[in-house]
């Protein structure tokens, strides 16, 4: 809910809830919420309680880590994979029994997670041993929040429609030992002249913006005002993100973008 005075408050919605998924008597215990380009990024702490017993109350004792959530609204938040964007660290040392993330800061190379972390599991006090804690600092590679990357070491796949609305297109993606290869086509799957996969300069390299070319000099905006697809083909490597000037299309806006020439909502949350 939302207050402009601690007097009146907003109806209550559900923001993000425990699920199946979920292991058992987990707790989502708290979420510092940043807003990261063109989305908001939730880290999600999960208290991972134990039973409670005579000697233990409820809340004393488990460990807290850290998982990845999301929202396009700021209020509504998902998450995918429930693996821990922050672990736990070993036994003894300074986050095996708590890492709460509670600040991202993102420079022009990689993204920091500062945590509250502590060597003991929550609640936990023992008069024979030092209470060890600290902050800890971890780092990511910008948009490395997650990743798409063939299990056989290979794959192809493309995009829904997009908007072409100027110059720039460019891909966040590791692959040193690989390459990455880019291709264009039409919002129906059509080859576009001078944008084929053949037709494109491979990526071999680790890069958090590589701009694609193509052997006769295509480039990208020479599309604008077009509704097409983009089609990739990644061996050996890791794709992390693809941004540039374009919008990305639903279903619907597409086709009407396609069949009548109407433009997307310009809020990005049109019907």
């Amino acid at each position: 809910m939302e207050t402009p005075d601690w007097k009146e408050f907003s109806r209550v919605e559900l923001a993000l809830s425990p699920d199946g998924l979920d292991p058992d008597l987990a707790e989502l215990y708290g979420m510092p919420t940043f807003p990261y380009a063109n989305l908001f990024i939730g880290l999600l702490w999960i208290y991972r309680t134990q039973l409670r017993t005579a000697q233990h109350g409820k809340f004393q004792g488990g460990r807290i880590d850290c998982q990845l959530a999301y929202s396009y609204d700021g209020w509504h938040f998902q998450r995918g994979p429930r693996d821990p964007l922050v672990s736990n660290a070993d036994p003894g040392r300074i986050g095996a029994g708590c890492v709460l993330p509670c600040s991202l800061i993102a420079t022009e190379s990689e993204i920091r997670l500062y945590s509250c972390a502590s060597a003991h599991e929550h609640a936990v006090f023992d008069e024979h041993s030092p209470q060890r804690s600290a902050i800890l600092m971890h780092r990511l590679r910008l948009d490395g929040f997650v990743f798409l990357e063939a299990p056989s070491g290979q794959g192809r796949l493309k995009t829904r429609a997009l908007l072409v609305q100027g110059e720039r297109l460019s891909f966040n993606v590791q692959a040193p030992g690989g390459q990455l290869l880019v291709g264009i086509t039409d919002a129906d799957g059509n080859p576009i002249p001078g944008y084929g996969l053949e037709e494109c300069l491979p990526c071999s390299a680790d890069s958090t913006a590589w701009v694609p070319r193509w052997k006769d000099g295509a480039r990208f905006g020479s599309l604008k005002g077009r509704a097409v697809q983009l089609e990739l083909e990644l061996s050996g490597g890791r794709l992390y993100a693809v941004g540039g000037d374009f919008r990305m299309l639903s279903a619907k806006e597409g086709m009407r973008y396609m069949r009548f020439g109407t433009p997307p909502d310009p809020s990005g949350w049109g019907p």
